[in-house]
């Protein structure tokens, strides 16, 4: 069984050629005022949003993924620009706990603004925290304002969200990755005794 749980069918050949194009889209969930970014130099409409191109401006961070782990655990999302502009920024309601969604897409010219497929999830977290400082460059120093990113789920989610192997076989008929969950109930209740 291929690894190919929820890639589109052409993002997926597309991935397989030596010509793809990456872009990223950074979905942050503001209350009231929702971000929809992307590295592209072109507007890209996907899922109901247009997501405009944050340019030289936008900045994203990716720890590497650790040792034993799937999905990298921090990342950190920003903008650089003139203190004046960053400084308004700190004025919002607070940041934490603000869900943010991190999405590679492929797209058919360098930096374009048309799709090929549909864009995956790369990591899903919320923020912990947000910060205006100062990063260096070339010549000096430029103001950057950046939320720090943790992967899982927000204090927002709700609690009660289950995937069962039913769930799964609805949407991936193939798919026996969820075979077993049955049993961690049956194993939880009443887990295993050892005798001497």
């Amino acid at each position: 069984m291929g690894l190919t749980r929820g890639l589109h069918p052409d993002t997926l050949a597309a991935l397989q050629t030596d010509g793809f194009h990456p872009v990223l889209l950074v979905h942050v969930d503001w209350p009231d005022d929702p971000v929809f970014a992307s590295s592209a130099l072109e507007p890209i409409s996907w899922g109901g949003q247009t997501w405009a191109p944050a340019g030289e401006f936008g900045l994203l961070e990716i720890a590497n993924e650790g040792l034993g782990a799937a999905v990298p655990a921090e990342a950190s999302v920003g903008i650089v620009g003139t203190l004046e502009l960053l400084a308004g920024l700190l004025d919002r309601a607070d940041a934490r706990n603000i869900d943010i969604d991190v999405y590679l897409a492929l797209v058919t010219t360098p930096q374009g603004g048309v799709l090929v497929g549909e864009p995956f999830p790369v990591m899903t977290g919320y923020c912990d925290g947000n910060d205006l400082g100062l990063r260096p460059i070339d010549v000096g120093v430029q103001p950057v304002f950046t939320l720090a990113v943790k992967t899982g789920p927000g204090v927002r989610t709700v609690l009660s969200a289950q995937h069962s192997d039913e769930d799964q076989q609805q949407r991936f008929p193939d798919d026996t990755g969820f075979r077993h969950t049955k049993l961690i109930e049956m194993a939880l209740s009443r887990p295993p005794v050892w005798t001497t």
